[in-house]
């Protein structure tokens, strides 16, 4: 790694090509990002869901066996 980031892509003839793949690497990282939070939020409800439900269960099953 370099101490600095270069201003500008220089890959002489190839430098359209070269800023393609940049942009399509970039691009592709801002999609995943998007989606791992997503995933994310899903799992964190997921993860409320299944503890409230435990607690409501276990509330329900104490209900019917001091019945």
């Amino acid at each position: 790694m370099g101490e600095t980031v270069p201003l500008s892509v220089d890959a002489g003839d190839a430098t359209a090509v070269v800023l393609g793949i940049v942009a399509l690497l970039m691009a592709n990282g801002g999609d995943l990002v998007a989606a791992l939070s997503s995933t994310s939020n899903v799992v964190e409800e997921a993860n409320a869901a299944y503890r409230t439900g435990n607690d409501e269960l276990a509330a329900e099953l104490t209900k019917v066996w001091s019945e």
